[in-house]
């Protein structure tokens, strides 16, 4: 029988993330004001790669923060699950403004930002779906030695992240009266900012920017609102454990298989999660 012998350096970065989860709240408590560098790249440099949260039931760090223009979100998933339900069906980031006066709670829309958006689960955004998650997947076995495969590990993420970057282009924006087009360009002149990277761990972080000019009078003054993180899934279950299972309509079963069978991990991918929290702005 072959041992396999995980490296010390690896078991450290693993026990040093889990004890990082176990510190944060569920749910962010404190309002952020962002980095004067803040960047959306799809990268957290500029956060030293720390965050405000982490919810425990989708699997994701998170942090909500704002400066004079934008209001941000930064998120990283905890694992290669996460990382598949992430690209399968995007995350989408919805904030409640606050009805401006004269106005009734539910005349004023919610605003939601979704990415990334793949409209037809057989077209070129799939397949890219599929190289990523793949690549996600081949992480893992490369990570077993991170020091003997770092040159193999740099060039997977190099590859999927310029994978993702060509084909995930479009990001879905709603409740926005200016923007009447719901799916728009990621290079857009609407000020909507979103882009997301594998890290050198192969960890999807997506970040997002709304322009607060977009979210009313009130929450500009200070006012305290609710927003909505959901991270959104097939209506799938795979018959495998695999993270890679599902990514194929051929390989996936109907939702109505017997769910007793059907491991955790898989439930996970397969079916929406979703938390909120309330936030107002912060200052500088």
């Amino acid at each position: 029988m072959k041992i396999i012998t995980v490296k010390p350096a690896l078991l450290a970065l693993f026990f040093a993330v889990a004890a990082n989860a176990q510190k944060l709240p569920n749910v962010q408590k404190t309002s952020m004001y962002a980095p004067d560098n803040i960047k959306i790249d799809g990268k957290a440099i500029e956060w030293g790669d720390k965050f405000q949260a982490y919810n425990s039931s989708s699997r994701i760090f998170y942090t909500v923060s704002n400066d004079e223009k934008n209001l941000y979100l930064t998120v990283r998933m905890e694992d290669l699950f996460g990382n598949e339900k992430a690209l399968n069906g995007g995350i989408t980031f919805t904030v409640s403004p606050l009805p401006e006066k004269g106005q009734k709670r539910k005349d004023v829309k919610d605003i939601s930002v979704t990415y990334p958006v793949i409209e037809n689960k057989y077209n070129s955004g799939r397949e890219a779906f599929v190289v990523t998650v793949g690549n996600s997947s081949h992480y893992k076995s490369l990570s077993i030695d991170t020091d003997g495969n770092r040159k193999k590990i740099d060039s997977l993420v190099i590859k999927t992240n310029r994978r993702m970057t060509e084909m995930f282009k479009e990001v879905q924006v709603e409740g926005i009266k200016e923007i009447a087009d719901p799916i728009i360009s990621i290079y857009n002149t609407n000020g909507i900012l979103v882009a997301a990277q594998f890290n050198g761990s192969m960890k999807y972080t997506y970040e997002m920017a709304i322009p607060i000019k977009y979210l009313g009078t009130s929450i500009k003054d200070g006012g305290k609102f609710k927003y909505n993180i959901q991270l959104n899934a097939t209506a799938t279950i795979a018959s495998s454990n695999s993270p890679v299972m599902a990514v194929s309509p051929a390989m996936a079963v109907p939702i109505a298989t017997n769910l007793a069978n059907v491991k955790p991990d898989r439930l996970y991918v397969n079916y929406p999660t979703d938390f909120g929290g309330e936030y107002a702005l912060a200052k500088k």
